[in-house]
């Protein structure tokens, strides 16, 4: 009985060590990315991340695509998760810490700038954080200067007709017009997510 009852202590600190340096709210995040409908594996095949790739996780949340991507750049690449939130921020990268991963760093963004340096990133990632950007015109121009070249910035959001998600989705034109005398163009456009928008942009050539 006591081996019993140490070894169900050694499980719950196993556990906390790679899950409770979250906060309930990441938590929720990070199991609500993972979840099949929203097909976490095909975005990342789609996203085709190389080794050695600088990606920035803008508006990073809980980090459940930052620690992917962490994985897939090797130790040879960098993420950096940005987030407006700075204790979203201390607990990723705690948690990083705790999963073994030294290639993430944390950037405080705020509501005007992703504060990522600029001509500094191969991708840059913004996955249901779009919507909250005031003046949109002018964040995307911002942007398209972080990138370098051959850069991208991957753009998932919920689509309008996505009730449940009401004040937390865009429409198909407000992307496209956010683009708008920008240095930017659409490369691609996926639309094998049912209730999200999925664009890949470019700067022009």
């Amino acid at each position: 009985m006591k081996f019993l009852s140490i070894f169900l202590f050694m499980g719950f600190v196993t556990t906390c060590l790679s899950q409770c340096s979250l906060t309930d709210r990441q938590k929720h995040f990070n199991a609500l990315a993972g979840s099949p409908e929203w097909q976490p594996d095909k975005v990342i095949e789609t996203l085709n991340i190389q080794k050695g790739w600088f990606i920035g996780d803008l508006g990073a949340g809980g980090g459940y695509y930052s620690f992917r991507f962490a994985e897939k750049t090797g130790k040879d690449g960098k993420v950096f998760s940005a987030d407006i939130n700075k204790k979203f921020l201390e607990e990723i990268k705690k948690e990083a810490e705790n999963k073994g991963l030294q290639n993430i760093d944390t950037i405080h963004s705020s509501a005007n700038d992703s504060n990522f340096d600029d001509n500094s990133l191969d991708l840059i990632f913004i996955r249901n954080t779009f919507h909250h950007f005031t003046d949109r015109n002018q964040y995307m121009k911002r942007l398209s200067k972080k990138l370098k070249a051959g850069g991208r910035i991957a753009i998932i959001d919920y689509k309008n007709q996505s009730l449940r998600f009401f004040g937390h989705n865009v429409s198909r034109d407000d992307i496209i017009s956010a683009i708008e005398n920008t240095e930017l163009s659409i490369e691609n456009e996926f639309d094998f997510l049912e209730k999200q928008h999925f664009f890949i942009l470019k700067l022009k050539e």
